[in-house]
């Protein structure tokens, strides 16, 4: 795994820890710079990954 995708996992759970911890999409959206579609991409992913 390269630095960057290293980066962008982290980043992911982070996104998914705050989120099951009570953030909301839009206070997600303002903190990584990510537009609302992106971060339930990411959601969605980190929840399927974890079944």
């Amino acid at each position: 795994m390269s630095g960057t995708r290293a980066l962008i996992a982290e980043r992911n759970e982070e996104i998914f820890q705050l989120y099951n911890n009570g953030k909301s999409f839009e206070e997600l959206e303002r903190k990584f710079h990510l537009s609302i579609d992106s971060i339930r991409k990411v959601i969605n992913k980190m929840r399927s990954n974890q079944s």
